[in-house]
């Protein structure tokens, strides 16, 4: 963990309250150890993890406040929803507050609820180990966790299409950014072997 990284999980540990500073570190270390599986810098994956949900505990009003200062996009979901802006708003701040340029890191911050089309590795992993860290518990949860440290194609679509059920279970609205998400991994073919690809 560089010094950055030490300054973030201090703050953090502090900021968030105990649960949510534990699925922070848990995402934070998941990111890094699949990221060193899957040769992509560690310290980036870690950075990611550690500051995915800063924003997380923020008030709706402070979301769509901070959302306006920096000038993210809030579209009709977020305007109905505004906890989806934690994502955008933290990579916002962290790129303002902190000096993080790294494209990969801030694009994994902004869409590791929703998803979107085209997303980077890092994005795949931090999208990923946000579903599998050690304190999350649902069925199924443990296989994908196997299924992350063996194929990171595999298991992000294997992740995406649990969390689309999800949301068609519960009744509730999908938003463009995951249909974008899903679309793009149909149209690119799916993961090798899950659509009887060799």
């Amino acid at each position: 963990m560089n010094n950055l990284g030490k300054e973030l999980d201090h703050m953090l540990q502090s900021k968030l309250s105990s649960a949510r500073y534990k699925h922070t570190k848990g995402v934070a270390t998941t990111s890094a150890k699949m990221a060193k599986l899957f040769g992509i810098d560690q310290e980036a994956a870690y950075l990611a993890g550690i500051y995915h949900d800063a924003m997380r505990e923020e008030s709706e009003d402070t979301l769509l406040a901070m959302a306006k200062r920096y000038l993210i996009e809030i579209g009709k979901m977020e305007k109905e929803y505004p906890v989806l802006l934690h994502g955008p708003v933290a990579a916002k701040s962290l790129e303002n507050e902190y000096g993080v340029t790294d494209k990969n890191i801030l694009e994994a911050i902004t869409w590791h609820t929703t998803g979107t089309a085209n997303m980077c590795d890092l994005s795949k992993i931090v999208y990923l180990a946000d579903m599998i860290e050690p304190t999350r518990v649902y069925p199924g949860v443990e296989g994908l966790r196997e299924l992350a440290y063996n194929d990171l194609e595999k298991a992000f679509y294997a992740c995406v299409k649990h969390s689309i059920l999800h949301v068609i279970n519960q009744n509730k609205k999908m938003h463009e950014n995951t249909v974008a998400c899903w679309n793009d991994f149909i149209e690119l073919g799916g993961p090798i072997g899950i659509k009887g690809k060799s």
